[in-house]
């Protein structure tokens, strides 16, 4: 392989082990599945009686809980053929729940075989099978052209169409560079982040410039409150992992009429629930002061304390319960604090956080 398509390579591979960033849909890890790669080393670790061949997809922490089901299962598939398949069933059920815990992932069940995974990981497993990516840069290179073609060329398209004063034809630019230039960004960051990919794992935190994670379009502005365009949502989208303490700022879109009040005893009900969860510091509504949308300040201790918190049923059941509330979809920004002025336990926010807050949110000021 050439040297452009060894750096293509580098490139286009960090983006698939990102998440599925270049597909709008939730990326498929086919770990949880009966065909998928656990359950195949489970099965040789059966047959070899070798526990380490399925350690290796457990964390340090939960390997005395393998070992014990391990042992157990060797033990009762020797009671016949109907033992052996339940024991077997139980092992792959405990490996796999156990596996994506560690990752920050929930646990639904095993999958059947011969689910649709899409053609990304697919193609990634061929590469490793062959010994050669070139396949899987092609795939790659051709998925990339094509997303960012279309959006290049509708954004383009978009901008030429915005005559000053055409406020709808400026709002389609900006919707169009919103989702052009996340699609970009994203790209560049699932190179330099590490992977996120299990189905119902939330993303890693983004440094962003603004609410978008994109900067402000060269005409015309963000539309606070709105939902996000298609293909730029937050799903599967993998980033640097900051340190330090991680400050969500979350723009809500518009409230349905007559559900300000329901939306407020949300907001207190759910931070009651998020407040259970280790590395939870405090969380804030934002009432604008002339007019607009609510925005929100979530606090935690850190990356590590955010994401079991952010991927828990308390997350998926807060979301739920909201989604009826609001006309639209909330928009997350994520932020590491650099530095704190002022902002001690039970202490308001200090200038750097509220200085974040308005740039997210300028009705605030």
């Amino acid at each position: 392989m050439h040297r452009t398509s060894k750096r293509t390579f580098t490139v286009i591979v960090g983006l698939l082990l990102a998440g599925a960033v270049l597909w709008p849909r939730p990326a498929l890890a086919h770990c949880d599945g009966v065909d998928g790669p656990v359950v195949a080393a489970a099965k040789q670790a059966l047959a070899t009686g070798k526990v380490e061949q399925i350690l290796i997809w457990v964390q340090p922490k939960d390997e005395g809980e393998i070992r014990r089901v391990f042992q157990q299962t060797l033990s009762v598939r020797k009671l016949g053929p109907q033992a052996r398949e339940l024991a077997d069933r139980y092992l792959f059920e405990t490996l796999v729940r156990v596996h994506r815990a560690g990752e920050g992932a929930p646990f639904t069940g095993l999958k059947p075989a011969g689910r649709d995974l899409g053609p990304a990981v697919p193609a990634a497993d061929k590469a490793l099978e062959t010994g050669s990516p070139e396949q899987l840069v092609k795939f790659l290179n051709k998925s990339v052209h094509d997303g960012l073609h279309g959006r290049y060329v509708g954004t383009l398209k978009a901008k030429r169409a915005a005559r000053p004063g055409d406020v709808k034809a400026g709002r389609e630019y900006v919707k169009a560079y919103v989702d052009y230039v996340h699609y970009v960004e994203r790209i560049y960051l699932g190179t330099k982040g590490p992977a996120h990919g299990h189905e119902g794992a939330a993303p890693a935190p983004k440094g962003v410039h603004d609410e978008h994670g994109a900067a402000t379009p060269p005409a015309g502005g963000h539309r606070h409150g709105a939902a996000p365009a298609e293909g730029h949502g937050h799903e599967g989208a993998a980033a640097v992992v900051p340190r330090g303490k991680i400050v969500n700022l979350v723009e809500f879109p518009p409230l349905r009429p007559g559900k300000d009040r329901e939306f407020r005893a949300w907001f207190a009900w759910s931070t009651k629930e998020y407040a259970k969860h280790k590395g939870f510091l405090r969380r804030y509504l934002l009432q604008p002061r002339a007019g607009g949308n609510y925005a929100a300040v979530v606090e935690h201790e850190s990356y590590e304390t955010f994401m079991p918190m952010h991927n828990s049923p308390t997350q998926k059941q807060a979301h739920q319960r909201v989604k009826p509330l609001l006309d639209g979809g909330p928009t997350p920004s994520f932020y590491v604090v650099a530095i704190s002025v002022g902002l001690g336990a039970g202490s308001e926010p200090g200038p750097s956080v509220a200085a974040r807050a308005r740039k997210v949110c300028p009705a605030l000021a």
